[in-house]
């Protein structure tokens, strides 16, 4: 079964429980030594807010994701466990292509390209920027509808 260590019990150790939508995402690695370790050297980034911190957003990110290449002629050989990839700020990234053509199943039948499952992963790492986005609309939706019956009956009663 699977859960997440979110409370203690009364000897301090951990309780496992069922996953919430609310909780954060666990750290893929215990400490920073293990994620350099299995990632050539480099700390892999933390995606939550990606969409935010990198100019372009979701549209970098899925250029990235689809923009894995062979070298061009007369590039310089990439470094041990790096790829080229022209989308990326220096061309060559340390992290191995991710996303191919029927590596996942939709439900839905949706064939699944890795554009479209590239597209998938940009949504979802968006929304994780902003977790409370839908919230926000609908309160200003609201907002404005109370505005706007505010000053119909205002001026109905003028």
């Amino acid at each position: 079964s699977s859960g997440i260590n979110a409370e203690y019990g009364d000897e301090g150790n951990n309780i496992m429980r069922a996953g919430d939508i609310q909780d954060f995402m666990p750290a893929p690695y215990e400490n920073e030594i293990k994620a350099r370790l299995a990632n050539n050297g480099a700390l892999p980034p933390d995606l939550s807010l990606i969409t935010i911190a990198r100019e372009g957003g979701s549209d970098y990110l899925f250029a990235l994701l689809n923009g894995y290449e062979d070298l061009p002629a007369g590039a310089a050989e990439p470094g041990e466990g790096q790829a080229y990839n022209p989308y990326f700020h220096g061309y060559y990234i340390g992290m191995a292509q991710q996303i191919y053509n029927e590596s996942v199943d939709y439900e839905d039948g949706t064939i699944p390209y890795a554009s479209q499952i590239a597209k998938d992963v940009c949504e979802y790492l968006a929304w994780t920027s902003h977790p409370y986005m839908d919230e926000s609309k609908l309160y200003g939706m609201k907002a404005l509808a109370t505005t706007q019956w505010s000053l119909v009956l205002h001026q109905l009663t003028q």
